[in-house]
């Protein structure tokens, strides 16, 4: 028996010492199609189906071609991508690529590379890495995320999530979160952000007195810090505008953000708020702001206009809100 199997061995040995050139033009050629050749893009009915097999008929997508990248990690590319959920229709990407999280791997864990090109007229680079168990559960592991966007344009969020208002400007930042999927246990995270050129145009606001007459309102930028720990929001600055804009000042303070998940959708729930507000308006601008008298005993005079400094509280941020005067921060 033990000679059969020299025997063998001999062989394979013989055959890679001998034909190993042809060995690697098989391998190569293999290769070569896999990546090259390979009609992927026959394969977008079939993903298609398999996405919304697995979301339970929650998501569809679709592209119009597929194709395999090596460098700098094995990764799975499409083009003209277009995405349809519950919440959101026709979400369109120029292109997506998905490929395994080497730091996941290494921890032997599961994660994934995302980088979406065209998401929202801007880039979204995320990488989801899948964390400890989560306290109590012996199946469900947290999910850590992190994220980069470079210049999503806050005009197309409407796509994701309704606003009261038509925002303009180009945003960029960064996101870190620490996630329960159950929502048993609140997110943790870090954000920071930037918008440039930040409009909020004119328009009519509902409030307690009635139908308010608002003017557009304009930040050359727009910076915000923060974060998530259990359910409050600690906003540690919030910079609007710089001091040659018309309108400018700055924010601080804390809220509550309670996320919850409402059978298929989640979604967050505000809580209580206080927040400091120190700003500066010009005289031309405040005669376009007639309606802000109300916040005159907050007032104070400066060379170019009038700097107001006030805190706000309140529950939520649908009734009137508390309001005093603070300190200069």
């Amino acid at each position: 028996m033990s000679g059969v199997i020299q025997a063998v061995l001999g062989f394979i040995k013989s055959i890679f010492k001998f034909h190993k050139l042809k060995i690697l033009l098989v391998f190569t050629s293999a290769l070569l199609f896999t990546v090259l050749l390979f009609p992927y893009s026959d394969l977008a009915d079939f993903t298609t189906a398999q996405v919304s097999k697995m979301t339970n008929n929650q998501v569809f997508i679709s592209f119009d071609d597929m194709g395999i990248g090596l460098l700098p990690t094995p990764s799975v590319d499409l083009e003209k991508v277009q995405v349809e959920t519950a919440q959101v229709s026709n979400l369109k990407l120029s292109s997506l690529s998905i490929a395994p999280s080497i730091a996941a791997l290494l921890s032997f864990k599961m994660g994934v590379a995302v980088s979406a090109e065209g998401l929202l007229k801007g880039d979204l680079n995320l990488v989801y890495k899948e964390g400890d168990l989560v306290k109590g559960n012996k199946k469900l592991r947290n999910q850590n995320i992190e994220a980069d966007f470079i210049k999503v344009d806050l005009a197309e969020i409407e796509k994701l999530y309704p606003l009261p208002v038509k925002l303009k400007g180009k945003a960029s930042g960064e996101i870190e979160a620490k996630v329960d999927p159950s929502f048993k246990v609140q997110p943790d995270g870090l954000t920071e952000m930037k918008i440039k050129d930040f409009v909020m145009p004119a328009g009519s606001v509902n409030s307690a007195m009635g139908p308010i007459d608002i003017p557009e309102i304009k930040f050359s930028e727009v910076k915000l810090r923060g974060k998530l720990s259990g359910s409050s929001f600690n906003i540690e600055e919030v910079l609007l505008g710089k001091t040659s804009d018309a309108i400018n000042g700055k924010v601080r303070g804390k809220m509550t953000i309670k996320v919850k998940r409402f059978g298929a959708k989640v979604a967050p729930v505000f809580g209580a708020y206080n927040f400091d507000i120190s700003l500066n308006i010009t005289k031309a601008k405040a005669s376009e702001l007639f309606f802000l008298s109300f916040l005159d005993q907050y007032k104070q005079n400066t060379n170019k206009g009038s700097r107001f400094l006030f805190a706000v509280s309140g529950s939520r941020f649908g009734p009137p809100p508390n309001m005093k005067s603070t300190q200069p921060f």
